[in-house]
C-alpha cells in the first residue's frame, strides 16, 4: 500500500497545483502502470497534522467526494507529531469509518504512549504508524496485545529523528517479545534515504531476527493488510515457498 498526503497536492490561492480531479487522475494511472509490473497498490490517504488544522476539513471532504483514486482503502494521520495531537481529528476518522475506510494513524514516535492511546481511542486505529512509544505504559502494551494492533516498525526513521540513541536501542526486540504484532517498514524511503531490503538487514543484523522470523511477520503484515483475501491468499502463499 502506498501512503499519499491529497494536501500536498492541492491548488490552492497561495500556491499553483492540481485539482481533486487531476489528483485522482495521476493516481489512477500511476496504479494502472504499476499492475501492468503486476504490482497492486492500494491508497492511504493522510491527514497531514501540521499542514492540515483540526478546524479544516480539506483531506475528509475529498475522501467523501466521487473524485478519490481507485484502490482507496484508508485514511491515515501523517506530519510532525509533537504539538499535534490525534485527538481533535477524531471527527474527520468518524465520518473516513462511516464510508468505509480503515484508520491508520502515525503514532508515539516523537511523542509518547498517550499518543498511541489517543490514536487507538479517538481515531479507531486498526493499524499504527510507528507506535513504539507505546513500552511506556503497560497497561497500553496489554490493550495493543488483545485488539491485534499490528505496529509499522521503521528503525531508520527511529534513529534519524532521535527517537532512539542508535538502531541497536531500537524497541523493536521488546515489542516482539511483550507479543505485539509488528512489521516492518521505512516509513518515507525518500526523506530517510532507506528502502525495506535495508530495515530487512537491519533487523537481521542488530536485532538477530532470523529466515523463519522474517517470514512470519511478513505473513502478519499481509494478514494485517487491506488487500482482497485472493490477493492476501496469492501473497502469502509466494511468501511460503519463497521462504522454504
Amino acid at each position: 500500500m502506498t501512503t499519499t498526503a491529497f494536501t500536498h497536492f492541492l491548488q490552492r490561492d497561495d500556491r499553483p497545483g492540481m485539482s481533486p480531479g487531476e489528483y485522482r487522475d495521476g493516481l489512477n494511472e500511476g496504479r494502472r502502470l504499476a499492475a501492468q509490473l503486476g504490482v497492486e497498490i492500494n491508497w492511504v490517504i493522510d491527514i497531514p497534522r501540521d499542514l492540515e488544522m483540526p478546524d479544516s476539513s480539506v483531506t475528509i471532504d475529498y475522501l467523501e467526494s466521487t473524485e478519490t483514486p481507485d484502490g482507496l482503502v484508508a485514511i491515515g494521520l501523517g506530519g510532525y507529531e509533537v504539538g499535534f495531537p490525534a485527538a481533535p481529528y477524531a471527527d474527520a476518522f468518524n465520518r473516513a469509518r462511516a464510508i468505509g475506510l480503515h484508520s491508520v494513524p502515525h503514532a508515539g514516535e516523537t511523542e509518547g504512549a498517550h499518543s498511541v492511546r489517543s490514536a487507538i481511542e479517538d481515531l479507531g486505529a486498526e493499524r499504527i504508524g510507528h507506535g513504539v512509544r507505546c513500552l511506556e505504559d503497560p497497561e497500553l502494551v496489554s490493550q495493543i496485545v488483545e485488539r491485534g494492533i499490528m505496529l509499522e516498525v521503521c528503525p531508520t526513521s527511529n534513529d534519524l529523528l532521535q527517537v532512539i540513541d542508535s538502531i541497536g536501542d531500537h524497541a523493536l526486540p521488546a515489542l516482539r517479545e511483550a507479543g505485539i504484532r509488528v512489521c516492518i517498514n521505512t516509513d518515507d524511503p525518500g526523506w530517510f534515504a532507506t528502502d525495506i531490503s535495508t530495515e530487512l538487514a537491519l533487523a537481521t543484523q542488530y536485532f538477530g531476527v532470523s529466515d523463519q522470523d522474517h517470514l512470519a511477520i511478513q505473513l502478519d503484515a499481509v494478514a494485517a493488510s487491506f488487500a482482497s483475501i485472493d490477493t492476501k491468499q496469492l501473497i502469502s502463499d509466494q511468501l511460503v515457498a519463497y521462504g522454504g
